[in-house]
């Protein structure tokens, strides 16, 4: 989504005579997740900092509240986001927007935090086939270990967001997390009735009890299941794009595009592709022209 700028500049004097000028276009509108996310990112410059401090002065220096009221304007997209705005110096019907970071001691998370093995703390890069970008674009929401990688992801939607937010595909994060990921259908589209074949991993040898793969939210009957592969039917009642997963132990898998065509589409198709079969020395009812004649074979003498 292109997100709109403005083009004014606004220009005011500060102490020391001098001018300081403020250029509109870059207040662009964000969404809170983003401000939140460059907050954090900014506090844990901060610690960092006040760490170095910590240790050369032997006393502790930390970031115990952050309270910020910005003046925003609010918009809802077409597609259901929420966008804001910072109200630029002589603006006014801003709205008031509050954000009040505490901080939390490391006693009352110790009571919340479930204990870790010692795997957990290994690095990203012993992860099978992980690529430098993919520890960079991790290390960039603060995930730096199995441990983070584990607590970050631990729901459905949490592993959706991480994907998003740092460009992995989501199969690919639950590989890593040895959870049940679909990585490809085969054929990607069909009719009612018709059997694919859903190609994945960790799906377990059999399937567990409850299983369920939904066809664009519909129940499919389940053919045959491998721990890499599930064999099912397509259901009934499905039509044009959408969406398959499956849900195992009661956890909802990444999601694949799967495109339902109806049995006439499916016969034209068909029937598209057959060559038609034409008498010798007659015209096609469709070109209007004489089929070519084969080339005679030379006679021996």
């Amino acid at each position: 989504m292109k997100v709109p700028t403005i083009s004014q500049s606004l220009e005011a004097p500060t102490g020391d005579g001098g001018t300081w000028r403020m250029v509109a276009e870059d207040n662009q509108e964000w969404q809170l997740a983003e401000m939140i996310d460059a907050i954090a990112a900014e506090v844990d410059r901060a610690e960092d900092t006040l760490a170095l401090k910590s240790y050369a002065r032997r006393v502790s220096f930390a970031v115990k509240a952050l309270k910020l009221d910005l003046s925003v304007t609010v918009r809802r997209s077409g597609d259901g986001g929420v966008w804001f705005r910072t109200m630029m110096p002589g603006e006014s019907g801003g709205t008031l927007l509050n954000l009040d970071f505490s901080q939390i001691l490391e006693s009352q998370l110790s009571e919340l935090r479930a204990p870790l093995e010692s795997s957990m703390a290994q690095p990203l890069h012993t992860l099978p086939g992980i690529r430098e970008r993919e520890i960079q674009a991790l290390a960039a929401v603060s995930i730096f270990s199995l441990g983070d990688l584990e607590r970050y992801t631990r729901a459905a939607p949490l592993m959706a967001e991480v994907g998003r937010k740092t460009g992995i595909p989501e199969h690919k994060l639950r590989r890593w997390r040895k959870l049940p990921a679909l990585l490809s259908i085969s054929p990607p589209g069909g009719a009612s009735g018709d059997t694919v074949v859903v190609r994945g991993t960790h799906l377990g040898r059999q399937p567990p009890p409850g299983a369920t793969v939904l066809f664009q939210e519909r129940p499919a009957e389940i053919l045959d299941w491998g721990e890499t592969h599930m064999t099912v039917r397509i259901p009934p009642d499905v039509s044009g794009p959408g969406t398959l997963y499956a849900v195992l132990e009661g956890e909802p898998t990444n999601l694949l595009s799967w495109e339902a065509h109806t049995q006439a589409r499916r016969g034209t198709a068909h029937e598209g592709s057959a060559r038609e079969h034409v008498p010798h020395g007659r015209k096609s009812p469709r070109s209007g022209r004489r089929p070519l004649r084969s080339p005679r074979k030379p006679r021996h003498r």
